[in-house]
């Protein structure tokens, strides 16, 4: 029987004696023919080596843009002149007058002697650079600390709530009276109960002094602010209480030691959240001196002790500047520390690495220090520039191309300077709210009920010089409403209409509530 082989292109080996395949000539023109005929899978090899080649190609084009990208960020800019150093913040103040550390005690157990300097030389160890304090301030447990002096727990559910209530007595209408003091027995028991916490804010009220001793870097912790800015709504809230209970001038005492206290410690924090609680309770306090004001019980006494303790505020009562340099050696720490050695930010060496060569330090300051210096003329002086690009909040990775230049620095500068211009507007309103209070207390002193309120504060020689300063006007009053209004740093005129969710509003104080509205 006659076998065909299975295909004419395939020829079975014969084997030689020794049982081997013989060795015959390679044509490589017939096995190219052959892979072309049986498709891609059977291409010749000198295909897979071509495509190798141009993979390596795209490889090394892309490798070369990738150096080139991160050659071109390495290229920084020249400093500015006159970059914020750690010269231009006020001087450190260890000494033990110093009503900083009252803060940081301020919510400790009750049985610590806070008094004492061994109380207040835990936390000088963490800031005077003479303790040889490094290991102390690695070691130290904020969270702990935070935990250790909070007072929610001590407030209770009840009054937490309730002291909410706080801001509302600057609103146009107020809260009246009686609703404010809804739970009036409750605070009356804290006050008791708490009579130790209670006299160590008062000491903190009492400070010869207040300056900020934080060191302007990214690990160093801060005092528990939270249990500040409660303890400052009780004593509003206690003040009230007290006038209502006949107390007049002890209440608005109270009130002006709180104010008072307030400003300096505006003036003394280097620190911008510091500086910003400063602010809340000095406007609270000044909110509640108005509201005190506008009962018709109020004796006259209560308006020239208003009047004798408020004094014309400084720029540095209501402003940033020592904040806002302190926020700027802030992010200098931050940046300094950003480094391929180490896992100082939790990235990875890889990730901090990548960071460090796609930032440019100088020009990140540059535009951090230019931005600071615009608000800080602002503050001083609304009238100067553009309200509108200086209060808007600066982008900075705005456009598609944003990230070919000093990507982590501008991811940096959006991360640390979110809106600022929210804090040049809360600086302006505390002091505007400043300076309306004063105008209250004199409008209410010399009050002529023969004449309308425009008139009354027309002949009031402090409503003429008092202008508001972003207007450069006399403050407006607005007899429907009854309130003193400035049109705030946007310089809209919004009929005296408060809104707490923008920047972008009027500054009101009620005032003359007693009075009859007038249409």
């Amino acid at each position: 029987m006659k076998i065909e082989p299975v295909s004419s292109e395939y020829t079975p080996f014969k084997m030689n004696s020794q049982g081997r395949r013989p060795r015959r000539a390679v044509d490589f023109g017939a096995q190219e023919a052959y892979h072309r005929r049986k498709g891609p899978a059977h291409s010749f090899p000198a295909k897979g080596v071509e495509m190798k080649k141009t993979v390596l190609i795209v490889l090394l084009v892309l490798l070369g843009l990738c150096l080139a990208y991160v050659a071109f960020n390495r290229i920084d800019a020249k400093a500015d002149p006159g970059l914020y150093t750690a010269g231009d913040l006020l001087p450190d103040d260890f000494s033990y007058e110093n009503g900083f550390y009252r803060l940081w005690t301020l919510g400790l157990d009750d049985a610590v002697d806070v008094e004492t300097p061994e109380a207040e030389e835990t936390y000088r160890r963490l800031f005077d650079p003479r303790s040889g304090n490094e290991k102390e301030l690695a070691a130290f447990d904020s969270a702990k600390y935070k935990k250790d002096t909070s007072i929610i727990a001590r407030l209770g559910g009840e009054l937490h709530l309730e002291l909410k209530k706080i801001s509302d007595i600057g609103n146009a209408p107020p809260l009246p009276l009686e609703r404010l003091l809804a739970k009036k027995e409750a605070f009356l028991r804290f006050r008791g109960k708490e009579a130790v916490l209670l006299r160590r804010y008062e000491g903190l009220l009492a400070s010869r002094s207040f300056q900020d001793f934080t060191r302007p870097r990214a690990e160093s912790p801060i005092p528990n602010l939270l249990t500040w800015l409660k303890l400052a709504q009780v004593h509003v809230m206690l003040a009230v209480i007290d006038a209502a209970d006949g107390k007049w001038p002890e209440a608005a005492d109270a009130l002006l030691r709180q104010a008072d206290f307030a400003r300096r410690a505006v003036a003394g924090s280097r620190l911008l959240i510091t500086n910003l609680i400063g602010k809340a309770v000095l406007v609270q306090s000044l909110q509640g001196l108005a509201y005190l004001m506008n009962q018709p019980e109020c004796p006259a006494g209560v308006f020239s002790r208003v009047l004798a303790a408020l004094p014309p505020i400084r720029t540095e009562e209501y402003g940033s500047r020592q904040a806002f340099i302190g926020e700027f050696m802030f992010l200098r720490s931050s940046i300094e520390m950003i480094s391929p050695r180490g896992k100082r930010f939790g990235l990875g060496w890889a990730k901090e690495l990548a960071a460090t060569l796609l930032l440019q330090k100088n020009r990140t300051l540059n535009g951090d220090f230019r931005r600071l210096q615009a608000l800080i003329r602002m503050e001083a002086d609304p009238l100067q520039g553009d309200p509108a690009g200086i209060l808007a909040p600066k982008n900075w990775r705005q456009g598609a191309f944003w990230w070919l230049r000093n990507p982590v620095g501008k991811t940096l500068l959006d991360i640390m300077l979110p809106n600022l211009g929210a804090v040049a507007f809360k600086s302006l309103r505390a002091r505007s709210i400043y300076d309306m209070t004063r105008i209250s207390a004199g409008l209410h002193l010399r009050f002529d009920p023969s004449r309308s309120i425009q008139q009354n504060l027309d002949a009031l020689e402090s409503y003429r010089r008092i202008t508001d300063p972003c207007s450069g006007r006399p403050y407006i009053w607005n007899g429907e409403k009854q309130v003193l209004y400035g049109v705030g740093p946007d310089r809209v005129d919004n009929g005296g209409t408060y809104n707490p969710q923008t920047i972008r509003t009027d500054v009101v104080l009620p005032v003359a509530l007693h009075v009859r509205a007038e249409k």
